[in-house]
């Protein structure tokens, strides 16, 4: 796995902190990547944000199965600011997960 695109809406008081958070493993590796986000309160608005990796870390065997787990965390954080609120959607219009991703495979 080498990219990660999240697109959304995020609108954070002042002070508020979100973040999109994705671990991606192939399973039975030891390596696993993180693509991560975070943004800062107060934007009101749509957005598109992209984390890349320039030297992916997984490799398979040709001719294998490879199964790749992903878990993705959305997160907002008032703790500098109690009274202010936020909220961080990964859809823009849905309020659904959307999120690509790009795998390379080599052989």
């Amino acid at each position: 796995m080498h990219s990660a695109t999240f697109r959304g809406y995020a609108e954070l008081d002042k002070d508020v902190t979100a973040v999109v958070k994705t671990e991606a493993q192939v399973v039975d590796a030891q390596e696993s990547q993180t693509f991560t986000t975070a943004f800062a309160g107060p934007p009101s608005e749509s957005y598109e944000a992209s984390d890349v990796v320039d030297q992916p870390v997984f490799s398979a065997i040709p001719g294998d199965s490879v199964v790749l787990t992903l878990h993705t965390q959305v997160r907002v954080d008032n703790s500098k600011n109690r009274k202010g609120s936020g909220m961080l959607t990964t859809g823009f219009t849905t309020h659904k997960v959307t999120a690509a991703y790009g795998l390379k495979w080599q052989s």
